[in-house]
């Protein structure tokens, strides 16, 4: 690609590096999206065995393990969530500003 000036050359790579950041975004966005989905997904099933634990289905022995281990990624999923919006709105502000 030839460019008769500077000015459409640096057009150009912003135009790319825009793009780029703009996927980087959506890709961002479709992690938290499945980070949240798991979030809820794991809420349910702490509720089943929570009722399964109630109802005596199983030992409180076994509800204890999968219990701890389902709220430890509940929390490291949530920090996650967290930390991913941030970087997600801060882009938005940047990518709004370049407009």
């Amino acid at each position: 690609m030839f460019f008769d000036d500077i000015q459409s050359f640096q057009n150009v790579v912003y135009q790319q590096r825009f793009a780029e950041a703009e996927k980087a975004v959506k890709r961002q966005k479709k992690e938290l999206e499945q980070a949240r989905k798991r979030i809820a997904g794991l809420d349910r099933i702490f509720k089943r065995i929570y009722e399964d634990d109630i109802n005596g289905t199983i030992s409180h022995e076994r509800f204890l393990k999968p219990s701890a281990e389902y709220e430890a990624e509940q929390q490291a999923l949530t920090e996650f969530v967290k930390a991913e919006q941030a970087a997600v709105d801060t882009s938005r502000k940047v990518l709004r500003r370049s407009l």
